[in-house]
């Protein structure tokens, strides 16, 4: 359970995240212990029905692949990609950004932006993407090892 600190961090991520890049909005999902699950824990610019329908498995949809793969994707248009299912995406966003986030190597989560008009990436925009998630990805790892040891206390 994220307690109010990462839950505060993952919101000002997202928040950074969909300025930066202009998103409509956008999700974090984190992978669960044991699990091959990813849960939205995160999200900004839709309604929380909206945001579950992001939730999925290791494989499965766009976060499922890039957690998977550990390589960032980008959907340009949603109504012709397979890994889209839920209609209620489909309605809101066209393009769809996803990068994973990763600590150590091991993949921690998956931080995707979604577009209501067509936008393809640019490289040089997925590089910062990219380099903005690395640096979340720690800060998130750092904020959740701390809240453990002060439970342990």
């Amino acid at each position: 359970m994220e307690t109010l600190r990462v839950k505060e961090l993952l919101q000002r991520v997202l928040e950074t995240l969909t300025r930066t890049f202009r998103a409509n909005g956008g999700v974090i999902l984190l992978t669960q212990p044991d699990s091959a699950q990813l849960t939205v824990k995160a999200w900004k610019g839709m309604s929380d029905p909206l945001a579950v329908c992001f939730d999925t498995r290791l494989g499965e949809g766009l976060a499922g692949e890039v957690a998977l793969s550990g390589k960032a994707e980008v959907i340009v248009s949603v109504a012709k990609d397979a890994r889209v299912k839920s209609s209620k995406i489909r309605q809101d966003f066209h393009s769809l950004w996803a990068v994973p986030l990763a600590v150590r190597g091991k993949i921690t989560g998956v931080v995707e932006l979604g577009f209501s008009h067509e936008y393809n990436c640019l490289p040089r925009e997925m590089k910062l993407f990219e380099a903005i998630a690395e640096r979340c990805a720690l800060a998130i790892d750092k904020a959740q090892l701390l809240e453990e040891l002060h439970e342990r206390e």
